[in-house]
């Protein structure tokens, strides 16, 4: 989009989400950038959340507090005092990107509740653990509010313009609550170019790597985020057994980067016999690093509406490999990687990531990523973004 087509109106813009900042990384941390992004073109811009960093921003931000004691409690509650207050202050656009009501833009960054709740039941690989968190869902009172606010928002009463975050969000609005299409505009998230790119591997990989204990031939497989057991760690790791018999004698080993139990994937790790090539690098400011000391990036998630962390190994210039259960999966052009259409299919995986011990495919792969990722940039982002609420205050 021209910005420049929309140089005449200056919107009034409430952005209303639980949690807001740069330090909270995720949707908190680019919804900061978003809204910075909005004034800095000369919009008025205002925030009501539940909790913000103390760090000044350049706009009003409202802190919404509730002292009601269960936290999903003191969610909903901040959901309706948040409506409210930002109804009554005359926005043109009111943009709701979690456990919000009352808003005009419905952006799900988490994507829809029905469609994450049956891959979480399918990423349980025990039959008692899955019966254990069925009760929880059943107990959760924040699944029901959440399951009422998008039944709310994506029906025909609801938010004018629904933002996905990628065509799988799209996809599963309309399969799960026939929400009418054209109410649906899909703008995928934008990644910071500069700190990921093929540059940083001048600079950083060699002393990541001795830091980590990686040898110079030895493969670094490379996978990022929280909740394990919903984004394939554990048939990632038995992917690793699968891969010692396609690749005898090759060193390979996979770096894990995020929160989590490391101790039942390690436990997992040594009973396959690949305790020694799995090392957890717990949370890191400077993730940069990591996508610099890696050769391969996987991310065999049951459900990512839509994972930055794909789109951030891209930019870096890794292959990749996930599944078509992760909404970034579905802005591939092809020749980027690999898309598995099973999670749970250790078989599969595994020779997807054997594809790329090969260098030479591996350096094709990854020069696609990163022209794939050159196409997403922040500030496109926040152009399609602006595009949506021009459309909506003008009535189109």
């Amino acid at each position: 989009m021209d910005e420049t087509a929309y140089s005449g109106r200056r919107l009034r813009i409430a952005y209303v989400a639980d949690r807001f900042g740069p330090s909270k990384g995720g949707g908190e941390a680019y919804l900061h950038g978003l809204a910075s992004r909005m004034a800095g073109m000369g919009h008025h811009v205002e925030v009501f959340t539940r909790e913000a960093d103390p760090a000044p921003a350049p706009f009003p931000v409202h802190v919404i507090r509730s002292w009601l004691p269960l936290k999903s409690l003191a969610m909903i509650s901040f959901a309706f005092k948040a409506a409210g207050r930002a109804r009554n202050a005359g926005f043109d656009v009111v943009h709701g990107t979690g456990k919000c009501l009352g808003v005009n833009v419905f952006n799900p960054h988490g994507g829809v509740e029905k469609a994450w709740l049956a891959q979480n039941y399918l990423s349980c690989r025990g039959t008692a653990y899955g019966l254990l968190l069925r009760m929880k869902r059943f107990l959760s009172l924040r699944h029901y509010f959440t399951l009422w606010q998008q039944k709310r928002l994506f029906g025909p009463c609801g938010a004018e313009r629904i933002i996905a975050v990628s065509d799988m969000v799209k996809e599963d609005v309309l399969r799960w609550y026939g929400t009418a299409p054209e109410r649906i505009s899909v703008v995928y998230n934008g990644v910071d170019l500069e700190r990921f790119s093929p540059r940083s591997r001048a600079s950083l990989r060699a002393g990541e790597r001795r830091a980590m204990g990686a040898g110079p031939d030895e493969m670094v497989l490379l996978n990022v985020g929280h909740n394990w057991r919903l984004k394939g760690l554990g048939p990632l790791i038995e992917s690793l057994a699968v891969l010692k018999t396609l690749a005898p004698g090759r060193r390979f080993r996979l770096v894990v980067a995020g929160r989590g139990r490391q101790g039942p994937y390690a436990r997992l790790a040594r009973g396959l016999g690949v305790g020694e090539g799995v090392f957890f690098a717990g949370v890191r400011r400077d993730i940069e690093a990591l996508y610099a000391a890696a050769d391969v990036y996987v991310h065999p998630t049951f459900f990512d509406a839509c994972s930055l962390a794909l789109f951030e190994a891209m930019a870096s210039g890794l292959p990749v490999v996930t599944t078509r259960r992760n909404g970034a999966a579905w802005a591939l052009e092809g020749g980027e990687g690999e898309v598995i259409d099973d999670p749970a299919d250790v078989p599969a995986l595994a020779r997807a990531v054997h594809a790329f011990f090969d260098p030479a495919a591996r350096e094709k792969a990854g020069a696609a990523a990163r022209s794939t990722a050159e196409k997403f940039p922040p500030g496109a982002n926040a152009d399609n973004i602006l595009a949506v609420y021009m459309n909506l205050v003008s009535g189109k």
